[in-house]
């Protein structure tokens, strides 16, 4: 029987396989090294079979069937390496499965840095991360990708003006060396490149992951400061999206849905308090390299946060053991319970109080007054957490939500609070199937498992209350 290779592809967001069906695909079958696809309208490939790439696979003779699409295996493994996570993704599923894998497919990690509000404190923070970073032994990268505003170059100290790296990439047999010489080394292990100027166009997508598969084997770590550059491939392809927001509902939205095509995006904002991962005063200032190397009260809780961040490799929901390479998300009550600072029996004894509330009030169209949850959700103490939020059609990991709104749409299902609706995307909780979709996603931001903590339950749970429960994976 023809093994099917299609469960590899499980990651594939629906923007990539349109991209994946769009491939020059034929009716009739090709020789050598060629792959065989069956796509569906409703449930996408559904059948792939052939030269898988990147695989050590055994070589099948494939039948011939109606409707069936023929390809140049190369042409998917080119898809393959400019879509970064959904290559992570690939890899991932091909591990489990216990493939061998042909080649040296290492991806270097990618951080990718926006701010949608004025000052310098989001390319402080690029350089504080960089500096942080690079002190745990990262070889890092630091890349000026704002075509408009080129903020880090002038809060870095150069012995000589750095090169602009231009759009050469027309020229393969040059563009390493031109690569190179652009690259300046700052200090041990902390490098940087300039890649945008005002006077050139941006690089497009296609060339920023060329240059990243250049990158890879030099650098353990890429951060990219875009400023309010856009690039739809840094955030689909970046294992954390940092967004510089307004501290308001509206600029963590705008921030989410310009990042919605990522794994997980970190809602950064200005201001106190210390104790949160927030961008302090001294993030508003020109300071020295040796100021952002310094762990001082002020940074702490930022550079523990982006630490972490940066070294987890498995998602837990639910729970709050400090495990090393964890990375924790909360959803539903779990999340009202983590903001509460209930556990255990308070956290039981809260959450079947809490159902008490859910009755139907009709005509209204939430179980309980919208004002009052937001109220009280607002009343509840801001802390450092993830969620899980569903945005449009896929689940994301969003990180330090602040707004009453936002938090209360990651707590209570839609139907118990109406989902919010903002530039024609639905966000809302993260629903039963989010979750199973979520772990099939998560190997796209470069987590290896997706792991459950025990979840608080109902006593004597009614239908509505009962939602809570459904929520918390």
């Amino acid at each position: 029987m023809t093994e099917n290779f299609a469960g590899l592809f499980a990651a594939i967001r629906r923007d990539e396989l349109q991209a994946l069906r769009a491939l020059p695909w034929q009716n009739e079958a090709l020789t050598g090294e060629a792959l065989t696809a069956l796509f569906s309208n409703e449930t996408g490939l559904t059948s792939l079979t052939g030269a898988i790439p990147f695989l050590q696979v055994d070589k099948q003779e494939i039948p011939k069937t109606a409707n069936e699409n023929y390809l140049k295996s190369e042409e998917v493994a080119q898809f393959l390496v400019q879509n970064r996570a959904l290559l992570r993704a690939y890899q991932a599923a091909a591990e489990n499965l216990q493939y061998e894998p042909v080649g040296d497919l290492v991806q270097t990690h990618l951080i990718h840095i926006t701010s949608d509000v004025s000052g310098m404190e989001a390319v402080n923070f690029a350089i504080f991360a960089a500096a942080q970073l690079s002190l745990l032994g990262q070889r890092t990268l630091i890349i000026d990708a704002d075509p408009q505003n080129q903020f880090v170059f002038p809060l870095l100290t150069f012995k000589e003006p750095p090169q602009l790296l231009t759009e050469q990439l027309q020229k393969p047999s040059t563009f390493k060396t031109d690569l190179t010489k652009a690259i300046v080394n700052i200090e041990k292990n902390l490098s940087y490149l300039n890649l945008q100027a005002s006077s050139l166009r941006p690089f497009d997508d296609l060339e920023i992951a060329r240059l990243c598969g250049f990158l890879d084997a030099d650098f353990d770590t890429l951060i990219f400061y875009a400023g309010r550059y856009q690039s739809a491939w840094l955030s689909a392809n970046a294992h954390t999206n940092y967004a510089l927001c307004a501290d308001t509902c509206k600029g963590e939205l705008s921030a989410i849905l310009r990042h919605a095509q990522g794994s997980h995006t970190v809602l950064l904002k200005k201001g106190p308090p210390e104790y949160l991962p927030r961008l302090t005063a001294v993030f508003s200032t020109k300071r020295p390299l040796e100021d952002w190397k310094a762990s001082t009260p002020v940074v702490a809780a930022l550079k523990e946060f982006l630490v972490r961040t940066r070294s987890a490799t498995r998602v837990v929901i639910g729970g709050r053991e400090n495990l090393p390479g964890n990375l924790h998300c909360h959803t539903g009550f779990d999340l009202y319970a983590r903001l509460s600072g209930l556990e255990d029996a308070d956290a039981e004894k809260s959450l079947n109080a809490l159902q008490k509330r859910l009755r139907p009030n009709y005509p209204k169209s939430a179980f309980f007054g919208k004002r009052s949850v937001l109220s009280r959700v607002r009343n509840l103490p801001q802390r450092a957490l993830t969620t899980i939020l569903e945005v449009g059609d896929e689940p994301q990991l969003v990180s330090l939500v602040g707004s009453a709104e936002l938090r209360a749409t990651a707590i209570f299902p839609a139907g118990i609070l109406p989902a919010i609706s903002s530039s024609g995307t639905r966000i809302s909780a993260a629903t039963s199937y989010g979750l199973q979709r979520f772990k099939a996603l998560a190997a796209r931001g470069g987590f290896t498992s997706v792991l459950t903590a025990p979840r608080y339950r109902l006593q004597k749970p009614n239908a509505l209350a009962a939602v809570m429960e459904q929520v918390q994976a």
